[in-house]
């Protein structure tokens, strides 16, 4: 799955960062351009997640397709976009023609917040929620699914305020603390989430065992 080779990739560079911070701040109280960096990693971090998510949905359209099971969003949005469907049935692979389709429909979708994130699963794919099974991936300590969803909601805020403020809240003159145990923490939610979802796509979309891949 391309989706999960590039998130795996860019959660390399992330944790490039996190050790460029780890050796900025071996000596002294750290600099705030040391604390930049932590943010630069919650940012590509969630960029990841993102593209991760619509990666995995697109690559599992054509076969969501040739199975009838796709959701009734991509119906509610060939409907909408109704001089769209005859080029798509007139092309020499329609189903993958409908993954092209559906990877313009979410490039205006940010999946960053939980909630928009179950939602598009379902109603594309008919993928279940991802937050038990990405729960199951984190600990000692044990995360609860909501309590997973609750964390990376505040990630996604936390990177909506370095983005679009800085980082620094309204009404303050200097960015609000960053701890790298604090980034590192919420990075393992992120990265279990990401997985959990390839995970789960895959299962329902991907290759049986066994079997040859499909082509076309």
């Amino acid at each position: 799955m391309t989706a999960r080779s590039n998130f795996r990739r860019t959660r390399e560079r992330v944790e490039g960062l996190l050790e460029l911070n780890r050796q900025l701040s071996i000596r002294g109280r750290p600099l705030r351009a040391h604390s930049d960096v932590l943010r630069a990693a919650i940012v590509l971090s969630l960029g990841a997640l993102d593209a991760a998510i619509a990666d995995a949905i697109v690559e599992a359209v054509p076969e969501a397709s040739r199975r009838g099971k796709l959701g009734q969003q991509v119906a509610d949005w060939l409907v909408k976009d109704g001089k769209q469907i005859l080029p798509i049935l007139a092309h020499s692979n329609p189903h993958q023609e409908i993954a092209e389709f559906v990877r313009d429909k979410l490039a205006k979708t940010t999946f960053q917040r939980t909630a928009m994130i179950e939602n598009n699963l379902h109603a594309i794919l008919g993928v279940k929620d991802p937050w038990p099974s990405a729960a199951k991936r984190l600990g000692p300590p044990r995360v609860k699914a909501d309590d997973l969803k609750k964390f990376l909601d505040e990630v996604s805020e936390r990177r909506n305020q370095i983005v679009h403020k800085g980082d620094i809240k309204t009404g303050d003159r200097s960015p609000e603390t960053i701890t790298r145990d604090w980034v590192e923490q919420r990075l393992e939610y992120v990265w279990a989430t990401g997985e959990a979802i390839c995970d789960q796509i895959s299962d329902a979309y991907g290759p049986k065992r066994g079997r040859p891949k499909k082509s076309g």
